[in-house]
């Protein structure tokens, strides 16, 4: 279920550079924070059968790129504390200008986000705290085997704030946007609950384009390259797609892999039937770095 605004400062008060070779400059918010200006978006494009892995956790990531290293095929292991700096950056310099952060609602969609959230610097967190946030609970919905969408659970305070003319901007903040199928769900489910004539429970009943117009923005560590964003604008730090623009490059967070959860046990399952002969090889190469934790 949704959590309150008062609940969320609760759990986003919990927690406490991708191209070193660009040049930055430094920005100065109204806030007195100081910010570098984020750099340009750095492109991946991954060859063959190499897979990406985001080491999301305290792990240091020496030690997962050299465990890596020895699979076949390999990944290449991307620090989610160096996307977070540029993360923090982007999000920064999107403030500037906007003196009343109150119209800005933040939605962090799901686990993955949650796992972002965690990695925010006290400095960023102090930055965003005049911001309404909410974590949003996200469930991918299947059609055969590939996901049709995603059912949200998004708190009435969102379309209410809206609806009283406080909030003006909806920003989404994730971990990766592959589809895009979340930011959309999001913003189709906020726009039904905005139309009063819209009926969930009647077939043919669809929203209708209100008078309402908000400003739609995302913010990820990872997009991939053939991602559906309108009417978004997305801002992420890494865009990554495969050489030759066909194969949909894997991409696995470390603390899904080495979860012991259900959710970690079907990525491990998954990720050993697509790339391992059996899962015993996988879960050997993992217990290496159990054994860092």
């Amino acid at each position: 279920m949704g959590v309150s605004e008062r609940e969320v400062f609760c759990w986003r008060s919990k927690y406490g550079g991708c191209s070193a070779t660009v040049a930055r400059q430094l920005v100065e918010l109204k806030t007195g924070v100081q910010f570098p200006s984020p750099t340009h978006m750095k492109d991946i494009l991954v060859p063959g059968l190499v897979n990406l892995v985001i080491n999301d956790t305290q792990i240091p990531d020496d030690k997962v790129k050299e465990v890596f290293a020895r699979m076949q095929p390999s990944a290449e292991v991307l620090s989610a504390s160096e996307l977070t700096v540029e993360l923090e950056k982007n999000i920064a310099v999107a403030l500037l200008g906007i003196e009343n952060l109150l119209q800005i609602t933040m939605l962090f969609p799901g686990y993955g986000a949650d796992a972002l959230a965690t990695t925010f610097s006290p400095q960023f967190r102090n930055l965003i705290s005049p911001i309404n946030k909410y974590w949003v609970e996200a469930y991918r919905i299947l059609s055969g085997n590939k996901p049709s969408y995603v059912k949200l659970e998004i708190p009435a305070e969102v379309t209410d704030g809206i609806k009283k003319g406080v909030t003006k901007q909806i920003w989404v903040c994730d971990d990766v946007i592959a589809t895009g199928l979340t930011i959309q769900s999001i913003k189709a489910d906020i726009s039904s609950k905005l139309d009063n004539n819209y009926n969930p429970d009647l077939r043919f009943s669809y929203p209708v384009q209100g008078e309402i117009n908000l400003v739609w923005r995302a913010f990820c560590w990872l997009q991939r390259k053939d991602a559906v964003t309108e009417p978004f604008s997305v801002q992420p730090t890494v865009i990554y797609g495969s050489q030759n623009g066909k194969r949909k490059v894997p991409l696995n967070s470390l603390s899904t892999l080495l979860s012991r959860n259900i959710a970690g046990l079907s990525a491990r399952l998954d990720y050993s039937r697509k790339f391992f002969n059996g899962e015993e090889d996988f879960v050997k190469l993992l217990s290496k770095l159990r054994s860092y934790e």
